[in-house]
């Protein structure tokens, strides 16, 4: 989602008409994209991130959280 926002200048208003960020329903455009290339954006790599987090199921986070915990965080 972070990625096609910075590649399309038009993905951000998509997104908020569309809130399921189901990409395949995105008409990406080429013309849309910047021609000065991407630039890294934490605000909006934090928004997105948040918003991912947000709709997916709890049994699915938890079951993502278990697992990145066992590889890279034993205690937890």
């Amino acid at each position: 989602v972070y990625l096609m926002s910075i590649a399309n200048s038009n993905f951000e208003e998509w997104t908020s008409a569309n809130k399921t960020y189901d990409f395949s329903k995105f008409a990406f455009r080429l013309k849309k994209m910047s021609l000065d290339g991407a630039l890294f954006d934490q605000d909006k790599l934090n928004y997105f991130g948040k918003e991912m987090i947000a709709k997916t199921p709890l049994d699915t986070l938890f079951a993502s959280v278990k697992e990145y915990a066992a590889k890279y965080d034993h205690p937890f």
